[in-house]
């Protein structure tokens, strides 16, 4: 059982408070964190993931560029970070998920307020060991980051898989929504399974018009997102 000292920070002028935060990869209690990337993929499906996550990085490099508005076909594109650490190192969201900050990026966090709204997009930096990155709609900020605790088991913001037609590419989350997922993540898709926990993301990168957001699978061993849009609520 490891421990994460947070700082809670609620409003400018505001008290500021701490707590321990504990995380656990035990699945059996409903008030646990969901345990990341315990699911291991085929060796197929791990260097194909490889590749992938390659030509979607040079692609959202190359087409990504900073803009006022993001698009999104669900609401819940947009978390809120409920806390921050004392040096900016962890950011938790809403779902209780919480992301390790590249220690570059660290102080551009710590002025962040739980009432502004933040996007995960995947990173396009090359050589970097941080797979997405925080966009900060109301300051402009951005900060590389990984996801190191999973969001809450059970929790009201945390989205899971109820269903999955691999055939027609199309995903059912828990709070009703279903997606469409891009014909480019077919393969990806075929290592989901019901149950899995994702979060949702943004799409930063091409056919972002089409598909504008992610969904990202916390469960697998890849961390491995696919492209998608809402199409039924």
């Amino acid at each position: 059982m490891k421990k994460v000292l947070l700082i809670a920070i609620l409003a400018a002028g505001a008290v500021i408070s701490t707590y321990s935060l504990q995380a656990t990869s035990d699945q059996g209690d409903d008030t646990e964190h969901v345990s990341i990337g315990w699911r291991r993929v085929s060796e197929e499906r791990y260097q194909a993931f490889l590749k992938e996550r390659e030509e979607k990085a040079k692609e959202t490099e190359e087409t990504a560029v900073p803009r006022a508005y993001y698009p999104t076909t669900h609401e819940g594109a947009y978390h809120a970070p409920v806390i921050v650490s004392p040096l900016g190192e962890n950011v938790e969201l809403e779902d209780h998920s919480i992301w390790e900050v590249y220690q570059k990026d660290r102080k551009k966090t710590l002025d962040w307020m739980s009432g502004d709204r933040v996007i995960v997009v995947p990173n396009s930096a090359w050589f970097s060991s941080h797979l997405f990155r925080f966009i900060n709609l109301n300051t402009k900020a951005e900060a590389q980051v990984n996801l190191t605790v999973g969001p809450m088991r059970g929790g009201s913001y945390t989205r899971h898989i109820l269903a999955i037609d691999y055939e027609n590419r199309q995903v059912c989350l828990n709070d009703g929504s279903v997606w469409k997922v891009s014909r480019l993540d077919k393969s990806a898709l075929q290592e989901w399974l019901v149950d899995d926990v994702v979060i949702i993301g943004i799409n930063n990168g091409w056919f972002s018009s089409m598909n504008p957001n992610i969904l990202i699978n916390v469960t697998v061993e890849t961390l491995d997102y696919v492209r998608g849009k809402v199409v039924r609520f």
